[in-house]
């Protein structure tokens, strides 16, 4: 075969490949070409997991990841609150909040209005808001959907262990659910639509002991020793068996409630693994 009809016939090969590429790019696109696609949709084999479509209203129990404050102090919206949900086939949501009296946030016997919730609802801050798509304005059928906060509460849970750290105003203490009870955020992480959940498959891991960074806020939190006894915050050291009430974060917490008990009583096993500082 002469060179000049070898050179013709690869041209003629490269040339069927280039035609043939785009019609198998677009039957992925489409979902009719059975291999894996990105994002796990519908056909093809993708592994992914399903957003759900946003809802027009809910109750997610989430973690705070920012809440950006109005500038103008007297205007009806007083901020933006950005949450992330815990179940993973749900998407973050930024969440319009207005002035209104009911709108308030409870932790321990201190209660916080709009305007200081930028005092309380700190980055990493586990929380449940309730939430709805604000209706269409007037004359626009399909306007942009805004959702906003209806409520939002600070979920304080019991907690067993011990004193690790004081350092001002911060408390540091090793503790598990009381009761056996899991961590709220891997029980919220559960999809019950789900056929396997293998995160959290293993009972041992999920109600292991963690180290939690509490912040201690004057005036609304109860601290009492076996006795019922007011005591401070100062009276604490490392190793004392406790009871407690927290409100979780991701690095930063809340205290809510302490009580020492005797040791004797905690019945404390510190074989469970260390979970660190993170909820």
């Amino acid at each position: 075969m002469s060179a000049s009809k070898s050179i013709k016939l690869i041209l003629a090969f490269m040339a069927m490949a280039c035609f043939a590429a785009p019609e198998g790019l677009s039957a992925q696109m489409i979902g009719g070409g059975g291999g894996k696609k990105r994002g796990g949709g519908t056909g093809g084999g993708g592994g992914r997991l399903k957003i759900r479509p946003p809802d027009q209203r809910g109750s997610y129990f989430s973690r705070i990841t920012k809440y950006t404050p109005e500038e103008e102090a007297d205007g009806e919206l007083a901020g933006k609150l950005s949450v992330r949900p815990f179940r993973k086939d749900r998407k973050p949501l930024r969440l319009r909040v207005y002035r209104r009296e009911e709108l308030i946030i409870n932790i321990g016997s201190g209660s916080f209005g709009v305007d200081q919730f930028s005092e309380v609802l700190m980055k990493g801050v586990y929380c449940t808001v309730n939430w709805e798509n604000e209706e269409p304005k007037e004359g626009k059928k399909k306007s942009r959907k805004r959702p906003q906060l209806l409520s939002i509460s600070l979920n304080p849970i019991a907690v067993e262990g011990k004193v690790v750290e004081v350092d001002g105003d911060i408390l540091i203490i090793k503790v598990k659910p009381s009761n056996g009870t899991d961590w709220p955020e891997i029980a919220a992480s559960i999809n019950p639509n789900a056929t396997s959940n293998k995160r959290v498959t293993n009972r041992k891991k999920r109600i292991r002991n963690k180290k939690l960074k509490l912040k201690v806020l004057p005036d609304v939190v109860s601290m009492v020793d076996a006795t019922n006894a007011t005591i401070s915050l100062e009276d604490l050291e490392p190793d004392m068996p406790i009871e407690a009430q927290v409100i979780q974060g991701r690095k930063t917490g809340y205290l809510v409630e302490i009580k020492l008990v005797d040791a004797e009583a905690s019945g404390e096993d510190d074989s469970d693994r260390d979970g660190g500082t993170r909820g």
